[in-house]
């Protein structure tokens, strides 16, 4: 028979309830379950995508042990200690957004964690010296290199160019 699930929450979905009352009087009852009213299976409607992401896993465990050590963090972060369970856009492109935002949080954070913050503040001014460079290279052909060692002891000027 087929039963919704999570009646309660916006999306629910289908599944199918298996049993048979054969448990009854087999013999290795005991070998297949420990309920007194026999095997009793339960298939959503999504198993055939579970099982076929099971056997990804398996046929590249390696290649999925590495990405729960690289990716997996950051999002039992996001969702357990920052309580990013859902989206307040709509829309492919502008979830994207959001979730590249909260990413870019993140690593923000763990940067500054990683190098502190004089450290983080140091390599941010030599970065945007780079870039300045980069995108106006005729201002930075006809200034001398002091012009942009003075930018480096004072981060204020550095805001106030952006």
């Amino acid at each position: 028979y087929n039963k919704k699930l999570d009646a309660s929450a916006k999306k629910s979905y289908q599944v199918k309830h298996y049993k048979t009352k054969a448990c009854q009087q087999c013999q290795v009852k005991n070998l297949c379950t420990k309920s007194i009213r026999g095997r009793y299976i339960e298939r959503s409607e999504y198993h055939q995508y579970v099982e076929r992401n099971k056997q990804r896993v398996q046929a590249n465990p390696n290649y999925y042990r590495q990405r729960q050590q690289i990716i997996e963090h950051q999002f039992g972060t996001l969702k357990r200690q920052w309580g990013f369970t859902y989206t307040l856009m709509k829309e492919k492109q502008n979830v994207l957004s959001e979730v590249y935002l909260c990413f870019s949080v993140y690593n923000l954070i763990r940067i500054l964690k990683i190098l502190g913050s004089e450290n983080l503040k140091k390599r941010l001014k030599s970065l945007y010296l780079i870039i300045f460079n980069k995108i106006d290279p005729f201002k930075a052909l006809f200034r001398p290199l002091n012009y942009y060692k003075k930018f480096l002891h004072n981060s204020s000027s550095l805001i106030k160019m952006v």
